[in-house]
């Protein structure tokens, strides 16, 4: 499980000033060059702090009846069903808005399965998510079809191979050698 949260962050970035005395075109273009750089530090450091959805742990998630419990690389933090003021599931983990907090992702596989299992957990709810179509159960394989028996022949003329081998013990009345399994008391 990887914990993310929906937040900014401060940015520090690096700007300064390059001048190149001599000709004034040489003046120009270095002072040109600093604007254009100080301007693209800026415009990724903005990018930076923008907010964003970012990592900052990774653990294990524990779903009770009364809270969820993550065993994170930071500690251990419980977070009760009563703080939970919003939930929902996206492709890739369990959104929690929180009390006086910045929204959070549970990263978890499937997200379905456990957004499911949590609203049932902690509201009782049974909800229904379109499962998508790689998790699927695939139907069952029917059996492998048996070979035709020749006309007027019975099942107890063949030997019955199987998993196990020949389970007639090579007798023609079937059944293991020394025992009448078609016996009945």
């Amino acid at each position: 499980m990887r914990l993310w949260q929906y937040s900014g962050a401060d940015v520090t970035y690096n700007q300064g000033w390059f001048v190149s005395f001599g000709s004034p075109l040489t003046l120009g273009a270095s002072l040109l060059g600093s604007a254009l750089y100080n301007s693209h530090q800026r415009q990724k450091a903005a990018a930076m702090a923008a907010e964003q959805w970012r990592l900052t742990a990774q653990g294990h998630l524990f779903l009770t009846n009364h809270r969820i419990g993550l065993s994170l690389s930071s500690g251990w933090w419980d977070i009760d069903f009563r703080q939970i003021r919003s939930s929902g599931v996206d492709g890739t983990g369990i959104i929690l808005m929180l009390s006086n907090q910045a929204p959070m992702r549970l990263e978890v596989w499937p997200p379905h399965w456990f957004f499911v299992l949590l609203r049932f957990l902690a509201y009782g709810e049974i909800i229904r998510v379109e499962i998508p179509p790689h998790l699927r159960r695939t139907p069952p394989v029917p059996p492998p079809a048996r070979p035709a028996l020749p006309r007027g022949a019975t099942t107890g003329d063949y030997p019955t191979g199987g998993p196990y081998g020949d389970t007639t013990g090579g007798h023609p009345g079937g059944g293991f050698q020394g025992h009448d399994w078609s016996a009945r008391p």
